[in-house]
């Protein structure tokens, strides 16, 4: 899990004049008003694009503002999860068919669609980018049991992560690369576990008699929001320092950071139907930008790398 690295280190300054030293006073409190204020952004990861998210079956996005709604995916059974690869040029989503659930891609217009997971019916869903956009983590039915999984972004090479008796969800891979964070009900009920993109180094973040699950890392890789039992939260990447961001009444769930680590997007029942929020990082300046008759769910939001 990545944690957050920079730390006062005690003594640097002794041999140093007094101007060094206080440099490096004034440097240590700057830190610590980082590491007491979250969600802090470490990484510029680029603009913010558009919002993608399931509605009525297709797949649709919006701008930040809930401004110029486009159907990008349409005409199958059920369309739901977007995720956008770190290019924005890119996105997967899961598909519902005849036999089950797969996991798609296309162009970010909805053009040249293909399945990836090839039709095996087992319940593919959840994709999750590497950093690179060379590989997608994915939950899936196929080994018999719900586990994580990755593959190449072509479909190819398919690799099973988990191990576990029990369900393990939801899987996002930090954006800096190294561990990918995930649900599971491996410890008798859903709490938050990360794991090295090969699936070894578990670790348990959440310990608690409530769900905490659909995690999502900020674009640096050092916080993760997530839903515990009905509403947005936020912690470091090593599950320390949780907070709450959202007391609505109705659930709230599945948050999704801006690509400039400023926003999150969220699915709220608050309005009396799902829809599409957005909030600051700390949790204010709520407000809706979608009005679905059918709902709105599943957010992910678009990277336009700085060029």
């Amino acid at each position: 899990m990545a944690r957050v690295a920079a730390e006062a280190r005690e003594g640097a300054a002794r041999s140093r004049s007094p101007v060094v030293a206080l440099a490096l006073v004034v440097a240590a409190c700057v830190v610590t008003m980082q590491l007491t204020h979250p969600p802090a952004v470490a990484v510029a990861r680029g603009r913010n694009g558009r919002i993608a998210y399931a509605s009525g079956g297709d797949i649709v996005t919006v701008r930040p503002d809930g401004m110029h709604r486009r159907s990008i995916i349409t005409g199958a059974r059920d369309d739901f999860l977007p995720t956008w690869a770190p290019s924005g040029r890119r996105i997967a989503w899961s598909r519902e068919g005849r036999g089950g659930y797969d996991v798609w891609v296309a162009r970010a217009d909805g053009s040249l669609a293909r399945n990836l997971t090839g039709g095996i019916r087992a319940g593919s869903r959840y994709a999750t980018w590497s950093p690179t956009g060379r590989r997608i983590a994915f939950m899936s039915f196929r080994s018999g049991d719900i586990e994580i999984w990755k593959m190449r972004s072509d479909g190819s090479t398919p690799r099973r992560l988990t191990f576990s008796i029990g369900e393990d969800c939801c899987p996002d891979w930090r954006p800096t690369g190294g561990r990918i964070v995930f649900e599971s009900d491996r410890a008798g009920r859903f709490e938050l576990f990360t794991m090295r993109t090969d699936g070894s180094g578990l670790r348990r973040l959440t310990r608690n008699d409530i769900y905490d699950g659909t995690p999502a890392y900020s674009p640096g890789g050092r916080w993760i929001a997530y839903r515990r039992l009905g509403d947005i939260w936020v912690m470091r990447a090593n599950g320390s320092r949780p907070r709450r961001l959202t007391n609505a009444p109705g659930i709230d769930r599945t948050p999704t950071w801006s690509p400039n680590g400023k926003m999150i997007a969220f699915v709220s029942h608050r309005s009396g139907s799902d829809q599409v929020w957005v909030m600051r990082r700390d949790g204010s300046h709520e407000r809706r930008i979608t009005s679905e008759p059918a709902g709105a769910y599943d957010p992910d939001w678009q990277p336009i790398p700085a060029s």
